[in-house]
């Protein structure tokens, strides 16, 4: 018995072997089993309330980040506009799965259409020669999410009823050149050609012309302001003037303001007139001989 303890063969060797674990590949790289494996559908569970939590977190932290944004209080700026992701955007947490190059290609193509939209409502601005204030205030109000997302078809809008604009003014300062001498009264005395009546029909064939080509520019016009208060609610002006309240009265007020302005000249000829006579009467006083 002593010699068969202390003697082994190769099958009890196998036989040894096949009771142990034996496997220590696992234990060497490191290959363990997953965590899946052993915690089963409670560690999935789990698993799955994590991320929703995570989800929750951050979509309410987008919710908090998009009320500062958005707040707003009449007459004061709100820098949360642009400290918060830059105007029109919350900060940007969708490009997780995409790489560097990508993100840099985004960034720059968003940079590049702000850039173009702010160059194009600036010229809107200066064309219109709209006030610093009213640009604020639109700049105000297009500076939220929902704006933003709005702000090119604004801009189309506005850029299209701006060349009408552009034109017609054109043509009524061509018109007021035209009436400053057209509508002077005292061309009807003058002598010559300017004070016939072929003069008269060769003006109100001009007048008729111009008015025609204004008319025609201010049946496009009017669609286009109610079309953008209908849709955006945003009144165009002029020179800080509702435009379709401008229509309605410049000519008549140019005229009125041409007859002013010959009047004011007509009374500081008279004043000079004056001036000049009393000076002729106090010289030809003084130099009366004297009666003694």
């Amino acid at each position: 018995m002593a010699w068969y303890k202390n003697h082994l063969d190769t099958d009890d060797y196998y036989k040894f072997l096949s009771k142990r674990e034996n496997d220590h590949l696992c234990q060497i790289f490191h290959l363990y089993d997953s965590e899946d494996s052993d915690g089963g559908e409670e560690e999935d569970a789990r698993t799955k309330a994590e991320q929703m939590k995570l989800y929750e977190e951050q979509r309410q932290w987008k919710h908090d980040i998009r009320e500062q944004k958005n707040r707003f209080e009449k007459g004061m700026w709100n820098a949360q506009c642009v400290a918060l992701g830059g105007l029109g955007r919350d900060p940007d947490l969708t490009h997780g799965d995409m790489d560097e190059n990508e993100v840099m290609s985004k960034a720059d193509e968003n940079m590049l259409n702000d850039n173009t939209l702010q160059e194009r409502l600036e010229r809107i601005w200066t064309e219109l020669k709209i006030p610093e204030q009213c640009r604020v205030d639109m700049a105000m109000k297009y500076s939220d999410v929902e704006g933003a997302e709005r702000l090119p078809e604004v801009v189309d809008h506005w850029e299209s009823v701006t060349d009408l604009i552009i034109q017609r003014e054109d043509l009524m300062s061509n018109l007021e050149c035209f009436e400053r001498s057209a509508s002077d009264p005292n061309r009807f005395f003058q002598k010559g050609i300017t004070g016939s009546s072929v003069s008269r029909i060769s003006e109100e064939k001009t007048r008729e012309k111009l008015m025609k080509s204004i008319k025609e520019l201010e049946e496009e016009i009017v669609p286009c302001l109610l079309n953008i208060k209908n849709a955006f609610g945003d009144v165009v002006t002029y020179q800080g003037r509702s435009y379709c309240h401008k229509i309605q009265t410049d000519r008549v007020e140019m005229l009125y303001w041409l007859q002013q302005e010959r009047r004011e000249q007509a009374l500081s000829a008279n004043v000079a007139t004056s001036e000049v006579m009393s000076q002729m009467s106090v010289k030809s006083l003084s130099m009366a001989p004297t009666v003694t």
